[in-house]
């Protein structure tokens, strides 16, 4: 399990920091391919020509302050990124909305409330605010599923007359696939909780975490193991020979969904009891802290096979965790 997660962090956080970049790419090859588009066509109407060349260029000017951006990380990426589809839409709205029918008013009238509440939505996101995750959501939503709803329309239009509602559809898969791309970076966790509000909230759970005892912490089972003999099996702690009462120690992590917590074990001198201390911060700062002392600990089954650990101060049960399933190896798998 250690192993595995050793092996996989790297990968994580290069995913992670090349998610701006891939952003960045994506409103750039949108930008550009806008931009041949109208260079090779005929268009004559100067209001569209000039608008078309306009959500363009925005696109690839917000790409470059997602690439020269000196605070550069997720959030504010993603902000700069909804920034562009937004304002490139509130341009284009206005062009659409300026066709007399009914079906452009529609159209135009939809891509201008979601534009402008995409937009605003956006810049509270760079403001490191959580009102503009959910509402961005709902406005990308809402444009990817009416880019939906034109290219069937387009496509029922073909089959029933043979002429296509709109002769080039490409615009409108473009603009699908960066609403997709957006929502798909909307829906990490690095997006959704690491703005400055969800932080704090994520801190405000940790410390109920602590103080709670629920059946959802979980425990890895290396350190199920380490927890089910810390009374006859210590060789994996920390000996300590600073003077003071503590004998040794070892430090396991308690996860609650999003919310991780240290478990700090510890083995006083002259003490059968192993003494606890929960804290809500990986260093161990007991400045936020939950301390109890443990007299026993069983669990449902042998070291293969237990999921659940109990732990007790005399008659008292202080808490069931959660232990992760064995796994067994190729090697053991096979035998």
């Amino acid at each position: 399990m250690e192993k595995a997660r050793i092996t996989t962090d790297p990968v994580l956080r290069r995913i992670k920091s090349s998610t701006p970049f891939l952003l960045a790419l994506a409103l750039v090859i949108s930008g550009f391919y806008e931009l041949y588009k109208l260079y090779v066509s005929d268009q004559t109407d100067n209001f569209g020509f000039v608008d078309d060349i306009l959500a363009a260029v925005i696109k690839i000017i917000m790409a470059e302050f997602i690439l020269f951006d000196p605070k550069r990380n997720v959030l504010r990426a993603v902000g700069f990124y909804a920034m562009s589809i937004g304002m490139s839409r509130v341009i284009l709205s206005i062009s659409t909305l300026m066709v007399v029918s009914t079906i452009s008013l529609v159209i135009g009238s939809i891509t201008l409330i979601m534009g402008v509440n995409l937009l605003f939505s956006s810049y509270k996101y760079l403001m490191d605010t959580s009102r503009g995750l959910l509402s961005m959501i709902a406005s990308t939503s809402g444009l990817a599923l009416l880019e939906v709803v034109i290219l069937l329309v387009n496509y029922q239009t073909y089959l029933m007359t043979g002429v296509p509602l709109y002769a080039d559809v490409a615009p409108n898969i473009i603009s699908l696939f960066l609403y997709l791309i957006l929502l798909l970076i909307l829906d990490t966790e690095e997006a959704r909780y690491n703005t400055e509000l969800q932080q704090i909230n994520t801190r405000v759970e940790s410390v109920r975490v602590m103080n709670v005892a629920e059946n959802s912490l979980k425990l890895s089972r290396e350190d199920g193991l380490v927890l089910k003999h810390m009374f006859d099996d210590r060789s994996s702690w920390n000996t300590l020979s600073d003077g003071g009462p503590v004998e040794s120690e070892k430090r396991l992590v308690l996860v609650d969904e999003r919310v991780k917590s240290v478990m700090i074990l510890q083995k006083w001198s002259g003490h059968d009891n192993i003494y606890v201390t929960m804290s809500n911060d990986k260093r161990g700062s007991v400045m936020i802290a939950n301390r109890f002392s443990i007299t026993d600990v069983y669990s449902d089954g042998d070291d293969n096979d237990f999921t659940s650990l109990r732990m007790y101060d005399g008659k008292r049960m202080l808490m069931c965790l959660e232990v992760e399933p064995f796994i067994p190896s190729r090697k053991e798998a096979t035998a």
